[in-house]
């Protein structure tokens, strides 16, 4: 009787084993070229800023938009290095038509999951973009923080992400993500050498095409 319950355990577990191989296979079945990958994207986006000097704070969840484009590297099956160029636009004062707009030129880190099998493949990802920011201030927003004219504002921007991408075969996929940013931006006023300093903070939703460079 034991060695019967042991045949037929056996026999489930291989069963088991093989349908789970069958739908996250290793990263030594998935088929994932690892080619650097070329991206072009869409940003829309909900959030608010917070004035960082003075009683005076805004917060909401108002509308953003933008894109950009990213350069992938995969390093290991699992993990990719890459760069990416965003510019988008952020509501400010709650007033409509008045935008900042800001430039971010991220480092992305990226943890993967690739599955699939030839010609399509597919990966899970989770990010953590991060890097240097530069904003033009609109105004309405000026008046909002200083009541003065502010020059070009500098700082950091930073967040995570987690996302799906499909590739349909080695070259051509498409790929989202959602995940949380925050921004800090440094504004200096024209007229003296007072500075108003901005948390923004945004909820981000990215759609578009990536393309794999062959090499």
């Amino acid at each position: 009787m034991s060695q019967w319950k042991s045949r037929h355990l056996g026999a489930v577990i291989t069963v088991l084993c093989a349908a789970a191989g069958l739908w996250f296979p290793s990263s030594s079945l998935a088929h994932d070229p690892m080619y650097p990958k070329l991206g072009f994207h869409f940003r829309l986006a909900l959030g608010g800023d917070i004035d960082g000097r003075g009683p005076g704070q805004r917060d909401g969840m108002d509308p953003g938009f933008g894109g950009g484009v990213e350069l992938e590297v995969p390093i290991t099956n699992h993990f990719s290095l890459g760069g990416a160029v965003e510019a988008y636009g952020w509501t400010v004062a709650r007033a409509s038509g008045s935008y900042n707009v800001s430039l971010d030129l991220l480092f992305m880190p990226r943890a993967r999951i690739p599955f699939g099998d030839h010609p399509w493949h597919a990966e899970v990802y989770f990010g953590a973009p991060v890097g240097p920011t530069i904003s033009v201030p609109h105004d309405r927003f000026a008046l909002a923080v200083g009541l003065s004219p502010l020059d070009i504002g500098v700082g950091v921007t930073g967040g995570g992400r987690v996302g799906f991408r499909l590739n349909v075969n080695d070259v051509l996929g498409f790929f989202a993500d959602v995940g949380p940013m925050i921004q800090f931006v440094s504004f200096s006023h024209q007229s003296d050498s007072a500075r108003s300093e901005v948390w923004h903070y945004q909820f981000v939703l990215r759609a578009g095409g990536s393309f794999g460079l062959r090499t």
